[in-house]
């Protein structure tokens, strides 16, 4: 998912990108990930954890007429970071599960 903005002091125009790690991670530019990306993320997951990454990037003006696109804010993004939510059980979960099944 992505989202363009344009800060109303400068009129500069961003794109902002969240998204699947994996997704986010194609959409870097390179020199923007830390080298153990792909191995935090899988970590990460293992230990139950969602993740989600985002991006971003200045993109140019436009001329009058011209519009944003979503290929105009999803390519070449600078890795910006992850997020990590994590959803414990609770305490009814496990005997609920019990009985439904």
């Amino acid at each position: 998912m992505s989202i363009v903005v344009e800060d109303s002091g400068t009129g500069e125009v961003y794109g902002y990108v969240k998204g699947a790690p994996e997704r986010i991670v194609e959409l870097s530019d390179p020199q923007t990930l830390p080298k153990d990306i792909n191995q935090q993320i899988t970590d990460f997951a293992k230990n139950g954890f969602r993740v989600i990454a985002f991006g971003s990037k200045k993109l140019p003006a436009l001329a009058s007429g011209q519009e944003y696109t979503r290929e105009m804010s999803e390519e070449k993004i600078t890795f910006q970071g992850l997020a990590l939510f994590k959803n414990n059980l609770k305490e009814a979960t496990k005997p609920t599960l019990d009985k439904l099944k």
